[in-house]
């Protein structure tokens, strides 16, 4: 390989990495509202495991 082979690699690499970080903070501010919701509904279904569901279900 020559150095120019070297060099534009190199770049292809930084400019990939910040593409790459941009749009991961792109895809976290855009999921933002439905992780509160999804922490909420876990926290539910959590809270449901130590319900006691004797004589609740009809036989």
């Amino acid at each position: 390989m020559n150095d120019n082979v070297l060099k534009e690699n190199h770049i292809t690499s930084g400019v990939f990495h910040k593409d790459r970080k941009k749009t991961i903070n792109e895809f976290l501010q855009a999921i933002k509202p439905y992780s509160v919701k999804i922490n909420t509904i876990s926290d539910e279904i959590m809270s449901l495991k130590d319900i006691n569901y004797e004589g609740m279900i009809p036989r």
